[in-house]
């Protein structure tokens, strides 16, 4: 009898002929058709899939078989895409197949077949909608993870217990669209049915977990596999761990599709891939240069290391798990001296790709190969290559360049790495010390400092690492502490906006200011904590975090962050006092952590009630979105451009901003007003924001001076008695005192 596999290998004609006289016998076998259906769609022969699906659908509607009717349909509604009938056709067919069955007609009467969907969304929303039934695990991406408690036929509604919210009622139309209901082997089923198994599973099989996750969740970036294994297998403070162990596990596994950047997904394969005279036939036609080092890097990845010495020192030989034999090895030698002719100067990184390839197959002395390989190992170029290179292929191409060319060439390595990216000059410098030249890099780094010459790289590098910094003698706390806000407050991009970046959350650890702060001295640090106060390198609320954090952990700077030296200038600019500001900061977070997060669960009850176009609560909380977006977008644009103050050092000569101007009236009363910041105002105290007209109009007069001031009819004349420093009772109000 033939086989699935050998009937799928015959002339379409024959598949066809096969297909016809099995549907007609008793008891067809309806997997292996539905097999034929699909290779016909695979190869693009659509007419004849799709009249093979059409007798299939009868078959299944004969028998009453409604899952594989289901996807049947949906298949069919892949290839008639541009069909907008077809949903009413399946409409139709559904009506008639759940005739006397009133759970299922629920189901197709939520499922969106009467608005204007296309099939295939109208379909999926149907297989959602059949299976939930009492005690089903589902998944919604607002509330996470629930299990079904009871469907409601009269009010059209699913009952569900989420981990977050018990009993909530979700209308059928919303539970289609947005639910997902995971199988028996999705990571959520895993999770609910035995949570202690899928963690200690995660520590002794990292890479099936992994995998585990991609066949539930779909090709997954690291930081989206970060997420979803901190939230539903370990801690967040375990992933590193798991990680290291799972990719590990992953690269040597001929299912998993390991990305050498992490901005591409990790995908998992149907089947292993197979090389075989066809595959290395396409490779001998292939012309382009980063496709055939990829697929090299493929059938690297695919082979199993050979222990033992390379015989000829350079290599890093492998027994690969498919035979190359002569006619193969003249193929990958072929392409591999291609890409190393071919490439341009700006291709370095790519050629230091084939050049390890090479040495992984033990190619290096290949004849043509071999009389590309050694002028490049000892241009500038092969160096340039490093930062070019993906962070794993970074320590055999360093190993590769130290035995071609000795240590004469670490001089010039270093004199080039301290402007490659951080990672880079971070592995540079690991790998010197496990050959047992750190001392190289050590003195390298001490130089820069000692010239003013560091990088943000170098500045970085030593941030990271201060202990050896400092007990090296590399740099001192002074010079490091200035270093990192130098850098701060440069504008940057690129690589240096990531050192920036890295740099900034050191600022955020007590552990790391702790250890830097100590070992200066007093007056060093209290200047280095006027600085902080004085930069424009963050925002406003940042910026308050890290001198609230500096306070706490050096109570002496206190002083100095709460006042300003009364000979240190006020920069041009607008600015409020220390207490408008704060209110600000705490409007803004009150609606980033408060605010919208209530209106965005909010809209995920209303969205749940059902038909949105009569849903007055959706409605009403969209528009609530709307304004709290603006206003958050206001104040955050008002917190950038308004700094804070405690007018200490304003000058009291004439009137402005942070002075108290005693007024004389005509009619002989006098009154004191207190000009302050842009947002300050308290009429019981006689405060007024300098944007006020009347503090306009006093600006740089002097005692003496009569002005005119707006009165309740019109305006009326003044004359300036005073103009004075701010009383204490003002000044602690405007630092927040109550």
């Amino acid at each position: 009898m033939d086989t699935l596999t050998d009937i799928l290998t015959r002339s379409d004609e024959q598949i066809e002929e096969w297909f016809l006289g099995a549907l007609n016998e008793a008891g067809a076998p309806l997997t292996e058709l539905s097999a034929v259906v699909d290779c016909f769609a695979r190869k693009g022969r659509l007419d004849k899939a799709e009249a093979c699906a059409e007798l299939l659908q009868d078959a299944f509607l004969a028998r009453r078989i409604e899952e594989p009717l289901l996807a049947l349909m949906r298949a069919r509604a892949g290839w008639k895409n541009g069909d907008a009938t077809f949903a009413a056709v399946c409409r139709q067919t559904l009506t008639a197949f759940y005739e006397k069955d009133e759970p299922a007609k629920l189901a197709l009467a939520n499922a969106g077949f009467d608005k204007p969907l296309k099939a295939g969304e109208c379909l999926s929303r149907l297989a959602v909608l059949r299976r939930l039934k009492p005690g089903v695990l589902c998944y919604d991406k607002g509330w996470g993870v629930g299990v079904v408690k009871e469907l409601d036929a009269f009010g059209r509604q699913v009952v569900i217990d989420f981990d977050a919210r018990k009993g909530h009622r979700m209308a059928l139309a919303y539970a289609g669209e947005c639910l997902e209901i995971p199988g028996e082997t999705h990571l959520l089923t895993l999770r609910h049915r035995d949570p202690a198994a899928l963690e200690k599973m995660a520590w002794e099989q990292p890479g099936a977990v992994v995998k585990i996750a991609i066949a539930s969740f779909g090709p997954l970036q690291v930081p989206r596999l970060q997420e979803i294994i901190g939230r539903y297998v370990l801690s967040a403070d375990q992933w590193k761990k798991f990680w290291d162990a799972a990719r590990k596990q992953l690269k040597d596994d001929l299912l998993v599709e390991l990305p050498a950047r992490t901005s591409e997904p990790i995908r998992l394969r149907a089947t292993a891939r197979a090389y075989d005279d066809a595959w290395f036939g396409r490779l001998a036609e292939e012309r382009d240069m980063e496709q055939i080092v990829g697929s090299l890097d493929e059938l690297g990845a695919a082979a199993t290391l050979r222990s033992g010495p390379a015989a000829a020192g350079l290599r890093s030989t492998r027994e690969p798990a498919v035979s190359l034999d002569g006619k193969r090895t003249a193929i990958v030698t072929e392409r591999l001296s291609f890409v190393m002719r071919g490439c341009t100067p700006k291709q370095a990184g790519l050629k230091g790709r084939a050049l390890l390839v090479a040495s992984d197959f033990g190619l290096l002395e290949a004849g043509p190969f071999h009389e590309a390989v050694w002028p490049y190992l000892l241009s500038e170029a092969a160096l340039m290559a490093l930062p070019l290179l993906p962070a794993r292929k970074l320590k055999p191409f360093l190993a590769l360049l130290l035995k071609a060319t000795g240590d004469t060439r670490v001089d010039r390595l270093l004199e080039i790495a301290v402007d490659f990216p951080y990672p880079v000059l971070s592995e540079i410098a690991e790998w010197l010390d496990r050959q047992g030249k750190g001392r190289r890099y050590l003195d390298k780094f001490k130089s820069l400092f000692a010239q003013g010459a560091e990088t943000a790289s170098v500045i970085l590098w030593a941030a990271k690492n201060i202990d050896l910094a400092f007990d090296e003698g590399i740099c001192s706390p002074d010079t490091l502490a200035g270093d990192v806000m130098s850098e701060l407050e440069k504008d940057s991009s690129g690589e240096r906006l990531k050192a920036k970046n890295q740099l900034r959350q050191c600022l955020g650890q007590n552990e790391w200011l702790t250890a830097v702060l100590e070992r200066m001295d007093s007056l060093a640090r209290r200047e280095w904590v006027r600085r902080v106060k004085q930069s424009t390198a963050w925002p406003p609320a940042d910026q308050r975090s890290v001198l609230a954090r500096l306070i706490r952990l050096f109570p002496d700077v206190e002083d100095v962050v709460v006042a300003v030296e009364s000979d240190a200038p006020v920069p041009a600019g607008r600015f409020t006092s220390l207490r408008s500001h704060e209110e600000r900061r705490q409007q803004l977070a009150k609606i980033v952590n408060e605010d919208i997060p209530r209106n965005s669960k909010d809209i995920g009850v209303a969205r749940s009630y059902g038909d949105l176009r009569e849903n007055f609560e959706y409605k009403t909380a969209k528009e609530m979105q709307g304004i709290l977006m603006r206003r958050k977008a206001e104040l955050e644009v008002m917190l950038t451009q308004v700094r804070q103050t405690d007018f200490s050092n304003c000058s009291a000569d004439v009137a402005g901003m942070g002075t108290s101007v005693t007024l004389r009236y005509a009619d002989g009363h006098e009154a004191q007003i207190h000009i302050l910041g842009e947002w300050d105002s308290m009429e019981a105290m006689g405060i007024l924001s300098c944007q006020t007209k009347v503090a306009q109009i006093l600006q740089g007069h002097k005692p003496g001076d009569r002005v005119m001031l707006p009165a309740e009819k019109g305006e009326e004349p003044c004359e300036i008695v005073a103009v004075s420093g701010l009383p204490e009772a003002i000044r602690a109000w405007a630092l927040g005192s109550p």
